[in-house]
C-alpha cells in the first residue's frame, strides 16, 4: 500500500472537494470504501462515479486531486 492509499483509507471523508487533473472542481466525495470512493458530480445533475484510490494524485485538508481529467472521469460512468 502506498502513502496516498494509506491516507485515503484513513482520512478521506464524505463531503471533501474533488478536483480533476487540471485542478477543476468536479464534485465531492459521497462514500469511501476499502479501495475506492464515489464522487458525486453536480453536472450532469447527481452523476455518481466510483473512483479507485489509485487515481488519487494528492489528498489533504478536505481536498482530493485526481490524476484523471474530467473527460476521463465522465467516461468511467459510461463504462458502468
Amino acid at each position: 500500500m502506498d502513502e496516498v492509499e494509506a491516507v485515503a483509507r484513513t482520512e478521506l471523508q464524505a463531503g471533501w472537494a474533488v478536483h480533476d487533473a487540471d485542478g477543476t472542481p468536479i464534485g465531492e466525495i459521497g462514500e469511501v470504501g476499502d479501495t475506492s470512493f464515489t464522487v458525486v458530480m453536480p453536472e450532469p445533475a447527481g452523476l455518481t462515479v466510483s473512483v479507485s484510490f489509485d487515481d488519487i494524485e494528492s489528498a489533504d485538508q478536505g481536498r482530493v486531486d485526481l490524476s484523471m481529467t474530467g473527460e476521463e472521469i465522465h467516461a468511467l460512468h459510461a463504462e458502468t
